[in-house]
């Protein structure tokens, strides 16, 4: 029990900093002074603590600083003093404290107790499955378990011979768990799919909580449909999903910077971004094709802060690693520089159809069909905001067209490697369609708003 309340308080811990983290970036800001808006601003913050906590302890780890509860408590803590400084220069009231946990409405009742018994539900029946699946205790939770056990980074662990898991690969998700694994006080894998669930959850939270104002309550049908459309692939102990939803909420804040030009949106968004690329090596790719799109897409005014943060990103969530890997040589199963010599693509351009099928095979699927379509019709319907759908489409060809490099060039017989992979790997590509479809809702209720007033000035 006792063990479990530490589990429990680290997780909190993680959010805490987040809200710190938010405070730092100028964009701690509710949806609503509700219960609704206090739920989904707690989601958007533990993502935001994920991406600092992990980030943060993944630089640590290269520069020989132990991983561990002390070091964890350390970073999170630290993470926290952005808020309670807020908190000591601007004590909030017992007024503002009821209203942030009072429901605005009876809807918002409803909607909030069903989202908590779904979530308890889940969570319930998702606290003790088994890990199966092959990345998943091949790779990510491999890796868990290993710094669950140890405090530092195994350079002669990964090239050995016998380690089954891609090197290279980032360890912010792994660490996650084995944060978990350290607070429970064992290595316990069948809590592996609660964590993804929860954390899928959370994402929920945070695209709720970033969504424009004016998409009201079809944002929530959205968002849901968004989570179905991933949930077979959500809770298996994959990063393909935990990827997908920085990418996606991160896509989210880049399009509310694109309209607002609130540079903490533009922070927000660098930092969720961070969260992708410690996640997994597509989620670098998605990243870095979200900032492309911002700087070609964005107001041009806003070009050096997008260059600026994309610089931070990089310093902060790849560099550390990639240093650490290319000092003790390490290297992937992939070799980039194929991918600049046409002769190789020529030499191998035969695996371009097979690459194609599954590509519309995936986003065709029962899980995407829902989302993907949507969200091209949202891309047609945002004439009014013109930049912002050339930011959604530029941002999916770039990262489409990135997964179609890695497959070209990988060493793998492609049939096997698609088979083994094309499904999760475009099907997350269906998450970038969320941020789209809200973005969507809401010019649409604008142009309504605007057709409401033209109809009564006209009466008058």
């Amino acid at each position: 029990m006792t063990h479990t309340l530490l589990a429990i308080a680290l997780h909190a811990l993680i959010a805490a900093c987040g809200l710190g983290a938010l405070c730092a970036l100028g964009a701690l800001r509710l949806r609503s002074r509700t219960l609704g808006g206090s739920a989904a601003l707690l989601g958007l913050a533990y993502l935001c603590g994920y991406a600092v906590t992990f980030g943060a302890a993944t630089a640590l780890l290269t520069i020989g600083v132990p991983f561990a509860l002390p070091t964890l408590l350390a970073i999170t803590l630290a993470g926290t003093l952005p808020l309670i400084d807020r908190l000591r220069r601007r004590r909030p009231s017992r007024r503002d404290i009821a209203a942030l946990v009072r429901p605005g409405s009876r809807g918002e009742l409803v909607g909030l107790s069903v989202a908590a018994l779904v979530f308890a539900l889940g969570l319930a029946t998702q606290i003790r499955v088994p890990l199966t699946q092959w990345d998943a205790w091949a790779i990510w939770t491999n890796k868990a378990a290993l710094f669950a056990n140890l405090s530092h980074l195994p350079a002669d662990t990964f090239t050995a011979p016998a380690w089954v898991g891609h090197p290279d690969y980032p360890i912010g998700l792994s660490l996650w768990e084995a944060a978990h694994f350290r607070a429970l006080g064992r290595t316990d894998t069948s809590h592996v799919a609660a964590l993804d669930w929860g954390l899928l959850s959370a994402a929920m939270l945070a695209a709720f909580a970033l969504a424009p104002g004016r998409s009201g309550r079809v944002s929530v049908p959205i968002i849901v449909a968004a989570a179905l459309t991933v949930l077979p692939a959500a809770t298996i102990g994959y990063a393909d999903v935990p990827m997908g939803l920085f990418l996606a909420v991160g896509a989210l804040a880049l399009s509310r910077w694109q309209q607002s030009a609130d540079p903490g949106a533009l922070r927000l968004a660098v930092l969720l971004l961070g969260g992708a690329a410690i996640t997994k090596n597509e989620g670098l790719m998605g990243a870095i094709a979200l900032l492309l799109a911002a700087f070609a897409c964005g107001p041009a005014a806003g070009r050096r802060a997008v260059a600026l943060g994309a610089v931070a990103w990089a310093a902060l969530f790849v560099a550390p690693w990639r240093i650490w890997l290319a000092l003790n040589d390490i290297s992937g199963d992939l070799h980039l520089g194929h991918a600049l010599s046409p002769a190789y693509l020529a030499d191998h351009r035969e695996r371009l159809t097979p690459i194609f099928d599954a590509l519309t095979t995936a986003l065709l699927s029962d899980h995407t069909l829902m989302l993907v379509p949507i969200g091209i019709v949202a891309l047609l319907a945002l004439d009014r905001s013109r930049a912002v759908a050339g930011f959604f489409a530029v941002a999916a060809v770039l990262y489409l067209g990135a997964l179609v490099l890695v497959y070209w060039i990988s060493p793998y017989e492609i049939g096997w490697h698609l088979s083994t992979s094309a499904d999760r790997t475009f099907r997350t590509l269906g998450l970038l369609a969320l941020p789209a479809i809200l973005v969507a809702a809401d010019v649409a209720a604008a142009r309504r708003d605007d057709d409401s007033t033209d109809t009564l000035r006209e009466r008058s």
